[in-house]
């Protein structure tokens, strides 16, 4: 994923299974924004323009990134200096955790789950 970019890999994937490209797009840009409430990415009128441009809706290939107007990619040259962003999801644990906290009681004997890996 380092290599083919989380958001552009899943993008073009779900494109390429015949998602809604539309749909697609919402999904990677507005909907980010809104759960997070982060003031950009609407492109009303007196709002600063963050926006890509793209090879073809097929590919998605990005081409230039622009941020409050100002082009900050083009081409495979990141145009500003090195940030450390800041991070998003904190989950502060105050109290220990044990395994019963962890317990998951179900009326089966199967139940969906969702595995993470830490590379």
């Amino acid at each position: 994923m380092l290599y083919k970019g989380h958001v552009d890999y899943i993008v073009r994937m779900a494109i390429g299974l015949g998602c809604d490209v539309f749909n697609v797009l919402r999904a990677a840009s507005v909907n980010p924004v809104k759960h997070y409430k982060i003031p950009v990415g609407g492109l009303k009128e007196g709002d600063l323009a963050d926006f890509i441009v793209v090879d073809s809706l097929k590919e998605v290939n990005v081409l230039q990134t622009y941020i409050e107007g100002n082009l900050v990619y083009d081409n495979k040259n990141v145009l500003i200096p090195p940030m450390t962003p800041a991070i998003v999801n904190n989950f502060k644990i105050t109290d220990p955790i044990s395994p019963d906290d962890l317990a998951i009681f179900a009326d089966s004997k199967e139940i969906n789950v969702i595995e993470v890996f830490d590379k």
